[in-house]
């Protein structure tokens, strides 16, 4: 776990994101030292938040979705490098650049588009999708940052997009339909206008967040199977279990956990061995 932790503090890009879980107990951390409460007649929220990237994945799990929390895992407080996140608030806090997904923010500009009638969002999802076009098809000819001349093309195109919007903005009144999130829209791509177009200024940052998002899928399978778990231990033993695995999948290691009658190293085997001898001493 050490390694995997280093791997990830080591990486130029770390993606963040979070899921709920349900669990029978969780520890009660208001009086300082933990106090273990078990539920009655109903189950607890639990929070599994992955760090990872694209060779690393690192799972931890939180009774609520809070600071608090991710100063437990004492990842992202040592981390020094580009974090890819989901517009979290909690998380800007943390690293030294912010690559804000943008598959998300094309999904809310098309909702924008159709369900609120606003013409402006489609044209903003447009040119974001065209500047990921853009970085894609430069990559693939083996460029590594895009010239100068055409960011500060994009730029200027932002900037233009940003007052059109606001201008569409003005001819709206405050109680009609999409007044509130046009408005909401505008304000975060102006405030958080670096994080946005990060991805095109820094090849190395990614345009989306779905490195994160596809490590989380095996915790929402697990959840739709089982429902929740019973112990705080459980999920706990799950996280460590569940980081190694998805590790040695993204490095091709299968063989890590074969037995060694199959030919392999019997390295799940000692992992689980551990495990219960954790579990014991707990």
């Amino acid at each position: 776990m050490e390694a995997i932790e280093t791997s990830l503090l080591n990486g130029c890009v770390l993606h963040v994101d979070e899921t709920p879980e349900r669990c029978g107990e969780k520890p009660d951390y208001t009086g300082g030292e933990p106090v273990l409460r078990k539920s009655k007649g109903t189950s607890f929220n639990a929070y599994i938040r992955t760090h990872s990237n694209e060779t690393t994945t690192l799972y931890t799990v939180n009774p609520q979705k809070d600071s608090e929390g991710i100063e437990r895992d004492g990842i992202l407080p040592r981390y020094v490098g580009i974090i890819s996140q989901d517009h979290e608030a909690k998380f800007y806090h943390y690293g030294t650049a912010h690559a804000t997904c943008g598959a998300h923010l094309l999904r809310e500009l098309r909702g924008l588009f159709e369900l609120q009638k606003i013409p402006w969002a489609d044209e903003m999802r447009r040119f974001m999708s065209g500047m990921n076009d853009h970085k894609n098809a430069g990559i693939a000819l083996g460029e590594t940052h895009c010239s100068a001349h055409t960011l500060s093309q994009f730029e200027h195109d932002y900037d233009r997009l940003i007052e059109k919007g606001r201008i569409a903005l003005s001819a709206l009144s405050e109680k009609e339909l999409g007044y509130v999130e046009l408005r909401r829209m505008l304000n975060r791509l102006t405030d958080y206008k670096d994080c946005y177009l990060l991805f095109i200024r820094n090849y190395q940052a990614p345009f989306t967040n779905n490195q994160a998002e596809r490590d989380l899928r095996p915790c929402k399978t697990k959840q739709k199977i089982s429902g929740c778990f019973r112990s705080w231990a459980g999920i706990q033993r799950y996280v460590l279990i569940r980081s190694f695995l998805s590790t040695i999948k993204k490095r091709n290691r299968s063989d890590s956990v074969t037995t060694k009658k199959e030919g392999g190293s019997p390295v799940l085997s000692y992992m689980l061995m551990w495990l219960k001898g954790r579990a014991a001493h707990s």
